[in-house]
């Protein structure tokens, strides 16, 4: 007692507190290898170690560890009784920088860890009891960096870690080889680079050589607060927590009824970022850690929106052998919960769209089985518009950034009238496979085949529709058959408007089609159509940068008391020896040429621009003209308009030959015009 005395009055000295200041900055630089700073060792009371202005540099003499004040209070009339009992550890404003060249490479305080490590390779057993009453730790702050990975603010980034604010009030009144007692009153972090907050994290730890308690558990994020009913855990021996815990603790946890905000879980899941409105979660799980059994998983919205089903998880622990087998019993959505969900997934809220709207009352039950990157998936969803059932098989490769999916998809009478809120709709039946790939960043490629063997419109049911497509590059290629009594229509190619240059390779042919049967012409009584298109061009005919052929043979029409034949119509656009566009029909009742710059979109309004200037008080406007650049000459020679009096039903009749051509010129203003209809 009197050495412990005299060690105290001997550490007031300053001479002697120096002394160890220099003797303890030496052990500890020959110790870590590395530069090493301290300001001061003293005495805060009794028993109170007081260390201030710790330095320690990683071995490219960068800082590593700054910590301007830590204290330490012992006891030391344990030791007697071969324990090890610390009042009270205090951690300041303490700054880790942690980093690693790789994620393959050692961090840089791998060396710090290699000093401090045991060099005795033979464990041997202690009966050491540690007790620390309370760790205190304010204003901490840890970085930790991966300098080869790529930064993501605003996303949370385990390559790139800035935990700041770190506030903690710790216990570990006993830890030994068969009993740990250990609480934590309060942890709380700000991770600066994703915005994530953990306002407070509790929890008490008991346990002994078999089974542990956790209570007094809670988790409050900035709106989430979770609370957790008792954790039990069971186990052979406490070294089973740390050593292949996922086969040798068995626990049970209950996830009381709590409100969560999804916002607060933005930083690791971006697109939640605008929920933020409340919901309520409870969830009972219990296994071991390979073996989990989630028997209630219950998220709700009162009674707009209501969630529950029980999921089975193997091998969480490898998650390229992790097996999930869920059953959703219940997924209810009325109008005011799709509203709900609507606002809380849009940037920019106005309203539920209407669609969704005339769905109504959304009820879905089914279940999922496989592993995580082959998910086999079976459902069934109930709507006031109808229903559908799915049956999908669901492939995910984060390697690749590969998300795709095949298998069925079927409706049975669903009302598209109502859900489109057009009254020409009726109800469709569709059978419908697809296979479906999307790469990150890339267009997905879709494939569909469907049969649909009723399609209701304009109060007439088509049967037997035939659809074969693939969706690539955001073009279409692929078959549209329909065929019954009242007509057969065949559409083959490739469409695609997606691209730079819209491109059109197809055919399309009617046969036998009565318009008035098919209620889209009523006033074509018995009246039989039939015609073959074929189109191969790229552009777009409005802008006039089409270039290719469109060929229409053998149109016919039948009427109870007239009749029309048409061989054929070719129109073909291409560039002349001048890189002037130049476009031609060919066909039995006109032939025509447009050949100069032009663009049949703005043509009206180059009209308007020249008339008003020769025709000011018939034009007469307060906005300013548009500027266009037609520049082109015409010429149509018309033999009949039998198409145009026989089958369009427009009245025009032409017995002879006529002539219409002309120009337009806009940088000149100017205008021509000529027709010559001799009867």
């Amino acid at each position: 007692m009197a050495l412990y005395f005299g060690t105290i009055l001997l550490l007031h000295i300053p001479y002697v507190q120096q002394g160890l200041v220099v003797f303890v900055t030496e052990q500890l630089k020959g110790l870590l290898n590395t530069e090493v700073s301290l300001g001061r060792i003293g005495l805060g009371g009794i028993n109170r170690f007081v260390i201030t202005d710790l330095l320690i540099y990683d071995q490219q003499h960068k800082e590593l560890l700054k910590a301007p004040h830590a204290s330490v209070r012992v006891s030391f009339l344990p030791f007697i009784v071969g324990k090890i009992s610390i009042y009270n550890i205090q951690l300041f404003s303490f700054t880790a920088n942690i980093e690693q060249a790789t994620p393959d490479a050692p961090s840089n305080m791998q060396f710090l860890l290699d000093a401090l490590a045991s060099k005795d390779t033979v464990k041997k057993d202690t009966d050491i009891d540690l007790r620390i009453n309370s760790l205190y730790v304010r204003r901490g702050c840890v970085n930790y960096d991966v300098l080869s990975e790529k930064k993501t603010p605003g996303v949370f980034n385990a390559s790139h870690i800035r935990l700041n604010d770190i506030l903690a009030t710790i216990s570990l009144k006993a830890f030994s080889k068969d009993s740990v007692n250990a609480n934590i009153k309060r942890l709380s972090l700000v991770e600066e680079n994703s915005g994530f907050e953990l306002e407070k994290l509790s929890m008490r730890a008991i346990g002994g050589k078999k089974q542990m308690l956790i209570d007094n558990t809670g988790l409050r994020l900035r709106h989430t607060d979770l609370r957790l009913d008792t954790i039990r855990l069971e186990y052979d021996s406490l070294t089973a927590l740390t050593n292949h815990p996922e086969e040798g603790v068995h626990f049970n946890c209950h996830v009381l009824p709590s409100d969560i905000v999804l916002n607060d879980i933005a930083p690791f899941v971006p697109q939640l970022s605008p929920f933020r409105d409340k919901m309520n979660l409870e969830v009972q799980v219990s296994g071991k850690p390979n073996h989990l059994e989630c028997t209630k998983l219950l998220i709700n919205r009162g009674k707009s929106f209501v969630l529950d089903a029980d999921l089975s998880v193997q091998n969480i622990t490898n998650p390229s052998k992790t097996y999930v087998f869920g059953s959703l019993s219940q997924l209810h959505v009325d109008a005011d919960g799709v509203a709900f969900f609507v606002k809380n997934l849009s940037e920019n809220y106005q309203g539920v769209p209407p669609t969704l709207h005339h769905l109504g009352t959304v009820d879905f039950s089914g279940n999922v089985m496989g592993y995580l990157r082959n998910l086999q998936t079976h459902g069934q969803l109930m709507t006031d518009v109808g229903e559908v059932k799915t049956d999908l098989n669901i492939i995910v490769d984060a390697n690749k950034n590969l998300f795709s999916y095949k298998g069925k998809v079927g409706t049975k009478d669903l009302n598209i009238g109502k859900l489109l809120d057009d009254s020409k709709f009726g109800n469709a039946t569709v059978d419908l496979d697809v296979k479906g790939t999307h790469y990150a960043k890339q267009a997905p490629l879709i494939e569909l085949k469907a049969m649909v063997p009723a399609f209701d419109f304009n109060g007439y049911t088509y049967r037997n529709i035939e659809l074969d497509g693939r969706y690539e590059q955001g073009g279409v290629d692929g078959l549209l058959n329909f065929s019954d009594e009242n007509g057969k229509f065949l559409l083959t190619g490739a469409v695609n408007m997606a691209s730079p240059v819209p491109s059109y390779n197809f055919r399309a042919s009617l046969e036998g089609v009565r318009p008035d049967a098919l209620k889209l012409l009523p006033d074509y009584t018995d009246t039989e159509f039939a015609v073959k298109v074929k189109a191969n061009f790229t552009g777009d005919i409005l802008s006039g940068t089409m270039d290719g052929t469109i060929s229409i043979d053998s149109l016919e029409y039948t009427a109870p008391d007239d009749a029309y034949f048409m061989k054929s119509l070719r129109i073909q656009a291409y560039r002349n020896a001048k890189q002037q566009k130049r476009l031609t029909i060919q066909s039995d009742f006109l032939q025509g040429v447009v050949e100069g710059d032009f663009s049949y979109a703005t043509l009206p309004t180059s009209i308007m621009n020249i008339a008003q200037r020769y025709v000011p008080a018939l034009m007469e406007t307060t906005q300013s003209p548009k500027l266009t650049d037609n520049n082109f000459r015409f010429e149509f020679n018309v033999y009949n308009s039998q198409l145009l009096s026989t089958v369009m039903r427009f009245p025009l009749h032409i017995y002879s030959r006529s002539l219409v051509k002309g120009y337009v010129n806009d940088p000149e203003k100017r205008m021509r015009l000529q027709a010559y209809f001799p009867k």
